[in-house]
Order: structure tokens, then sequence, then C-alpha cells
């Protein structure tokens, strides 16, 4: 059986040193199946997660609690030095909570700068941060593990809420992404 395997193999050789146009196909090798993977639910603004659901990131727990829009009103209402959003834009409260998942004697820090808003096509917004006045608006600052720190993030959208997505990207660490909705 060798010595036919061989004497073909050899006959091929021979048929192609003469010139031949022959295409040798070799036998197709069975197509590896690979299932299409999910990324974890928050950890890509692919796959969000839902208001209202706590996203591990870091040694923090974040979760969209309450939207509030338009908000032009309450903005408004907080300070007369508050800029009017340009038109056909509104401003949105996010409300947020943090909750440090480190012990007691250690700490979690937020700004408020590790989130912004995408929207559909793409295009991340920062809040704005020098809106005065609005109640619950979130501060920044150091929390100890097992606080929860929350308040409302402030932006200025064009269009629906639904059709953003609050991102959080650590300075020195990972992303979570959540829905408004």
């Amino acid at each position: 059986m060798r010595v036919v395997g061989i004497a073909v193999v050899a006959l091929a050789a021979s048929l192609l040193a003469c010139g031949r146009s022959t295409p040798v196909v070799a036998p197709a090798l069975p197509e590896a199946r690979v299932a299409p993977t999910q990324p974890a639910l928050g950890a890509s603004r692919l796959n969000p997660a839902p208001s209202g659901t706590a996203i591990q990131i870091d040694d923090m727990s974040l979760s969209v609690t309450e939207v509030v829009f338009p908000a032009d009103a309450i903005v408004r209402d907080g300070s007369f030095l508050n800029p009017t959003p340009e038109p056909a834009s509104d401003y949105v409260l996010v409300g947020l909570a943090a909750t440090c998942n480190l012990p007691p004697d250690s700490s979690c820090r937020l700004s408020g700068l590790e989130f912004s808003l995408v929207d559909k096509a793409g295009i991340a917004h920062n809040p704005r941060l020098w809106i005065a006045g609005v109640p619950g608006k979130f501060e920044g600052s150091e929390f100890f593990g097992g606080a929860t720190k929350s308040g409302y993030l402030i932006y200025v959208i064009d269009g629906d809420p639904g059709d953003y997505i609050l991102k959080y990207e650590a300075f020195f660490g990972g992303e979570a992404y959540l829905t408004l909705q």
C-alpha cells in the first residue's frame, strides 16, 4: 500500500514537472466551528447593561438609577448662570449610584470625568460639570468601602435619552456600559 502511495506522488510530481498546468487540489480540512462570543453584560457598547442593573467594574458597582428628561427647567432654575442648550438640544440628568466594594479601611474615588454619554453614531459627550444649583448633582469625591455615592450627571443631548449609552472609563482600568432605559 505504501508503494502505491509513493507511486501516486511520483506520478503527480512528474506530471507537474512536464509543464502540465493541471491544478492540484488538496482535500479541504474540516472547518473549525467557533461559536460567536457575546461580550459580558455591560462590558461593551454592543452589550450594555440595562438601567437599574449593577455592573461590577474595578472596585465598584455602578448602576443607572434614574433618567430625568428633559431637565432644562431644573438646570435653568438652579442658576441664571447655567447656559441654555442649543436649539433642538436638551439637558438630561442621569442618576448614578456607585458602591465601593473594598474593605471599610480602603477607598474608591470618582470625579465624574470618568463618564460620558455615547450616541448612536458612536460620539462620546462629556458631562457638564460646571452647572450650578441642581439638587442632587453628582459631586466627585473619595468614598470608603461599603459606602454608596449617588447623584445626577448632567449632559446636553440631541434627541431621546434611549439613544444614548452611559460609558464609564477608569483612568487606569476597565470600561463599563449602561443603557439609560
